[in-house]
Parts: C-alpha cells; sequence; structure tokens
C-alpha cells in the first residue's frame, strides 16, 4: 500500500508541486522511503529464525526497496516537469537503509515478547 502512496506522490506534474528551498526534494524523497524499508522489513520477516536470517533478509529488503526506488525514478522521467535523478534515487536508498534499520529494534522486542506467550506445551 505505502507503494501505491509513493507511486501517486511521484505522479504528480512538477508544475502541481509547490516551491521549496534548495534540496527539499530530497527530504521528500528520503522520508517517502523510510516507511517503505520499514515495513518490507517488518512484513517479510517471519516470528521465528535466527538473526542471521534477518540479516540476509534485510540485505535483501535494501536491494529490493533500491529497485523499486530505480522504477520510480525510471517513471518519473514520463510525468511532465519531472525528471529522474540518480541524486534523487540514492536519497531514496538512504530512506530504505534508515527505514530497514529502524525496523531492527522493534523486531527484536517483537521476537523477545513472542517468546512470553502462554504455551500449554511448555508445562509438560
Amino acid at each position: 500500500m505505502w507503494v501505491g502512496v509513493i507511486w501517486t506522490a511521484t505522479s504528480i506534474p512538477g508544475q502541481m508541486l509547490p516551491e521549496g528551498p534548495l534540496g527539499l526534494d530530497r527530504v521528500v524523497h528520503f522520508w517517502l522511503y523510510v516507511p517503505l524499508g520499514f515495513l518490507l522489513l517488518l512484513t517479510l520477516t517471519p516470528s521465528r529464525g535466527g538473526w542471521g536470517f534477518i540479516l540476509v533478509l534485510l540485505a535483501m529488503v535494501m536491494a529490493t526497496g533500491a529497485a523499486m526506488a530505480a522504477l520510480d525514478e525510471w517513471h518519473q522521467q514520463y510525468i511532465p516537469n519531472r525528471t529522474a535523478s540518480m541524486g534523487d534515487w540514492r536519497w531514496d536508498v538512504r530512506g530504505i537503509i534508515t527505514g530497514s534499520v529502524m525496523a531492527l529494534p522493534w523486531l527484536r522486542r517483537r521476537r523477545r515478547r513472542k517468546k512470553h506467550v502462554y504455551d500449554p506445551r511448555d508445562y509438560r
């Protein structure tokens, strides 16, 4: 669903976007992709499995997010008064990395909580 938000936001023609200070577009790119990295990692991580698996999954989420950002930049070149930019793509990827890393403590708490769930099989 968040990909749809990104796709919609980046489909707005350039002349309809407000003018902002220099560099504001990169901040917007970064913050659009932070939730994507966070949500991708949380959604794809199973409740069981070691941290080694999660680190591999983290790398896969970052690669998938980078590919999604590249596709989005490619898409923007066909929107009136918008351009595709490697600089914007790099900020997208930084957002993916930040969001993914921000999800790690959340995963740690979630996994710790699941260990303390009552299971009658533990008392046999």
